[in-house]
């Protein structure tokens, strides 16, 4: 980690270097947006209408143009919670441009989102967007994504260990366990898991700290992004150079030593523009044996090469140690929830990326993006168990050691010339990916032992080729109709050095899966006007089986190939802004899932094996809604009643695992001016009700712990900040009334109940200059 991060800022130095030496002498334009209280405003979209150039405020505020030659100019100022702003400007010498707005509620065509990489209005969208703004992040005191990501109306966020570090994201009724149904990407491009559709889920979660904003793209998602986007798409949009030079350093200190210290500094003279981003995070974890430590560094470096050429590189460095307490028994849980029963468990893990891009103006209305990504990611966990139920103390190790390379590429065309007197908006991509997967198993003798013997050894590869075209076209200005297809090859092969064919017995496999599919989209949006419209979808959809279900060795000798899960998607939603204090998206949406995954007994019920025999159904109704009754304070809320049953098979008419029948997030934010500086405070309560964690639905909890129902929590939340020009300071108060709840239970090696945080406290301090 040391190498790499010494190799990085020497990187940086040279393009810092080279910004100093960029400045040719021509006019600037720049300057500070906020609102009427004089509080920055984060987020901010400054356009120069003439010359199509962008650019977006930081939590400073500030906005910068650079090598303007003279002439009159239209500014245009949007973004979220503020009224649209346009300004006619002469620009004859160095100009300072400073704006005050007025408050709003959601603008539609403020919120842009990263489809391929490409900015697109949400108000042009046939489908549901809910987005997570840097503000709220701030504002929510978090320190992970787990603990913001349920704001978003539908989504199930299932903590493992009470850290976040880990995701656990399910959508729309879908599994949430370690994101196997959700696909996590950064920038719209690159795949935030370890793998890409081999096993997209896993052991990495990308830093929060390093997070510009979050967005769940639904609606016709598979045909923009592909597999395991059925219930939408998370996309982390990474920050970015700032328009003016600067530094912001923050640490948080909280509950059971919790420490996260951060630093960033990034800055843009118009042509270099550069963001550096190291994060530390530690803590004792509120459990025995929760001890955690975290380290992220990401570096972000832009290089404008002419007005038409923009090449951008992406690398980071991350790596994490932390122990692994695991589940409790009912009786532990019952007694003391900070209890372990695994007093060695360790997790190590080291992850490094690296993302060239590079995009193109080809015309006034084509524009190319591309972009090449790597990933090399190693893990080695190990677990202490019990020979036998018999055994007085841990007297074996199992290991778990991985690591993963993978490379790939993605390439988005985008052509919006009008098609006679109609807009339209043409896009065509195409992914070309492949990852391979180095697994063994180790075994030792000791219970605290982490040297043994090589007990198992594979390795897995994937070939993922995918192409796909989308275009929405404007028959009126109120309508626009939306089409697109995806076409996806997913091919997985497996070495098993000491798997046993069960037919044969016979040590060894080499076994190969493939499997496509063709998906495709359709959507419709009505504008009644600029404030609100509705919009109806139809999609199909797919999610491909994980390379450990299509190549186990007992499946593909008793089951044969898998084939991909499909769905039907439908969605009809309404987006309106009908006065200046209110705003609300109300979605309604039916997911016909085929060709299931489940685990069956052979025949002979020798071995369990994977089949596509099941369907399933999920429907449900999501809100998102934003008040503004009085000056300075503002009511938010999101929530989601689903119904996400089974529709065939012994389980019938039960509801799918880890499927709430109601979630959803309410609380109250009051914002003003105090003294020199900006008053802030939050309170919120999040709501998640019943869930089962098996097909059957039992009722009753195991002694074990490691089967039953998840009862319905709903902790509260407080936070507050006051910021002043450079000095900023928070508190957050989590679990006020210290509830007792737990999110998951697992049998396997996690073995029982895992329980969340009580109340705890998490203080900061921040600086920018």
């Amino acid at each position: 980690m040391r190498k790499f991060t010494r190799v990085v800022l020497i990187f940086v130095a040279a393009f810092i270097a080279q910004m100093s030496r960029g400045q040719n002498g021509t006019l600037t334009l720049h300057g500070v947006i906020t609102n009427k209280a004089n509080h920055p405003l984060e987020g901010i979209v400054v356009s120069i209408k003439e010359l199509s150039k962008i650019v977006i405020t930081g939590e400073d505020g500030a906005y910068s143009f650079k090598k303007l030659t003279p002439g009159n100019y239209t500014i245009d100022i949007s973004g979220l919670n503020i009224q649209s702003h346009s300004r006619r400007i002469i620009l004859n010498q160095n100009t300072v441009l400073n704006v005050g707005l007025e408050s709003s509620a959601k603008e539609l065509d403020a919120v842009t989102i990263t489809a391929g990489g490409l900015r697109r209005k949400i108000s042009d969208l046939p489908g549901s967007i809910s987005v997570i703004d840097g503000r709220t992040i701030r504002e929510s005191g978090a320190q992970s994504l787990t603990e913001v990501i349920t704001r978003i109306p539908g989504v199930v966020a299932v903590d493992e260990d009470g850290r976040g570090l880990k995701p656990n994201f399910g959508l729309r009724g879908l599994d949430p366990n370690r994101n196997r149904s959700a696909l996590i990407l950064i920038d719209g491009k690159i795949p935030n898991g370890t793998m890409y559709y081999g096993d997209p889920g896993g052991y990495y979660m990308t830093p929060l700290q390093q997070i510009e904003k979050v967005e769940v793209i639904r609606g016709g998602s598979s045909v923009l992004y592909g597999g395991y986007s059925v219930g939408g798409v998370i996309n982390l949009v990474s920050k970015k150079a700032s328009a003016v030079p600067a530094t912001l350093l923050k640490l948080n200190y909280g509950s059971w030593n919790a420490l996260t210290a951060e630093v960033n500094t990034s800055g843009s003279n118009g042509k270099f523009g550069y963001m550096v981003n190291g994060v530390r995070r530690q803590g004792d974890g509120f459990r025995e044996r929760s001890q955690f430590g975290v380290n992220d560094l990401t570096v972000k470096l832009d290089n404008q090469i002419d007005a038409t050429t923009k090449l951008s590189f992406y690398l980071n460095g991350f790596s994490e140690n932390s122990e692994t307490p695991g589940g409790l028994t009912q009786s532990q849980y019952d007694q003391n929830v900070k209890l372990s029963q695994h007093p060695f468990d360790h997790f190590t893990s080291d992850r490094y990326t690296a993302t060239i891009s590079l995009d193109k103006q080809l015309t006034e209305h084509q524009q190319l993006n591309t972009s090449i990504y790597g990933n090399y990611f190693k893990r080695d966990w190990f677990v202490s168990r019990k020979k036998s139920a018999a055994s007085t103390s841990f007297d074996t190790t199992v290991a778990f050691i991985r690591d993963i390379h993978l490379i790939g590429i993605v390439s988005d065309y985008q052509n919006n010339n009008p098609i006679g007197n109609l807009q339209n908006n043409f896009v065509v991509g195409v992914r070309l990916h492949t990852d391979r997967l180095n697994d063994m198993t180790m075994t030792a003798s000791l219970g605290n032992q982490e040297v043994g013997k090589a007990s198992g050894y594979g390795i897995s590869a994937s070939l993922i080729k995918e192409v796909y075209a989308y275009n929405t076209i404007n028959f009126l200005p109120q309508f626009s109709f939306s089409l697109g297809a995806r076409y996806t090859s997913v091919n997985y092969k497996k070495k098993d050095f000491t798997a046993k064919n069960p037919l044969t017995n016979n040590i060894g496999l080499d076994v190969k899966s493939n499997s496509d599919a063709v998906v495709f989209s359709t959507g419709l949006v009505y504008k009644f006007n600029e404030k609100s419209n509705v919009f109806v979808n139809v999609s199909r959809g797919f999610q491909p089986p994980a390379i450990y279900w299509a190549l186990d060795a007992n499946t593909v000798s008793y089951a044969g190939e898998l084939n991909p899960e499909t769905s039907m998607n439908y969605e009809l939603g309404l987006r309106t802004q009908p006065a200046t204090w209110i705003s609300a998206n109300l979605t309604g949406y039916i997911i016909d899932y085929k060709n299931k995954f489940v685990q069956v007994m052979t025949p002979d019920n020798q071995f369990k094996v994977w089949q596509n025999v099941g369907t399933s159904l999920q429907k449900g109704v999501e809100l998102e809604l934003d008040l503004y009754p009085v000056k300075n304070v503002s009511l938010y809320g999101s929530g989601a009643y689903q119904d996400a049953k089974q529709t065939s098979g012994n389980t019938k008419d039960k509801y799918m695992v880890y499927a709430p029948q109601l979630t959803y997030t309410a609380g109250v934010r009051y914002s003003n001016r105090l003294g020199a500086g900006q008053f802030t405070t939050n309170a919120w309560m999040t709501y998640v009700g019943k869930q089962y964690t098996d097909l059957a639905n039992s009722e009753t909890g195991t002694a074990n712990g490691q089967n039953g129902p998840i009862y319905a929590y709903h902790p509260v939340n407080f936070s507050l900040q006051y910021q002043l020009k450079k000095w900023g300071f928070s508190f957050t108060l989590n679990n006020v009334f210290d509830e007792r709840y737990f999110t998951k239970r697992e049998g396997a090696f996690w073995e029982g109940i895992i329980p969340m945080p009580g109340r705890n406290f998490m203080t900061g301090i921040s600086f920018r200059f």
